[in-house]
């Protein structure tokens, strides 16, 4: 399982989505689901720790076997903006 693919079960996994019924290949895949500002800042801790404590991921994500917490902080931030789910009501 790529970096990738775990940070995106987990991203299924905070809003309790099953994470292979999720058809990430459809267009706009990430609106078919919603989270509240709380699950997704659970979200969003959870993937600052986990690429600040591996190496691959920040490879196989940011492209550099090092990098500064503001930048792991700036990718997560934009990877939720691009890929987060919507918010729910």
């Amino acid at each position: 399982m790529t970096h990738l693919q775990i940070i995106l079960k987990k991203m299924c996994e905070v809003v309790n989505v099953d994470y292979y019924r999720v058809d990430f290949t459809t267009k706009n895949w990430y609106l078919q689901q919603a989270w509240t500002v709380d699950q997704e800042k659970k979200f969003k801790k959870w993937a600052e720790d986990y690429i600040k404590k591996n190496r691959d991921a920040r490879m196989e994500l940011m492209g550099m076997p090092r990098a500064k917490i503001i930048d792991i902080k700036k990718y997560v931030s934009s990877f939720i903006l691009s890929y987060g789910w919507r918010y729910s009501d």
